[in-house]
């Protein structure tokens, strides 16, 4: 059996137009649920669920986007493509969140996210 396909490029464009180059590969939170666990006093544990957003975390290349005009425009859909393996994940009516920082000495912004909305992944068949 083969292996799969990880990395390499990808690219992440928004419906607005907008376009970020990533510097390192986005951390996708899947789905919009949280599992954990609770002991009990008896040990006996709990499986217990916490509803929470899709999310994809990312760092990017300053190419001089104006991230707070994205933070306070409307909701937006965003496409991420593995080119290599060719699988896209695509968000729908999201919008950016978190608190960007800008690292002048080389050009990356992290601490943002896009968020809520539907996630879908579709690979290449």
């Amino acid at each position: 059996m083969a292996g799969r396909d990880f990395g390499g490029e990808m690219t992440l464009k928004l419906s607005t137009g907008v376009e970020f180059v990533l510097r390192q590969p986005p951390k996708v939170m899947k789905t919009d649920l949280e599992a954990d666990a609770e002991t009990n006093q008896d040990g006996s544990v709990d499986r217990v669920f916490t509803l929470t957003d899709r999310e994809m975390a990312f760092e990017f290349r300053d190419d001089g986007q104006d991230i707070e005009a994205i933070q306070k425009g409307p909701r937006f859909n965003a496409s991420l493509v593995e080119v290599q393996s060719g699988i896209t994940h695509i968000w729908t009516d999201v919008f950016l969140k978190g608190r960007p920082s800008d690292a002048r000495e080389n050009g990356q912004v992290s601490g943002v996210s896009i968020s809520g909305g539907r996630y879908q992944r579709k690979a290449v068949a």
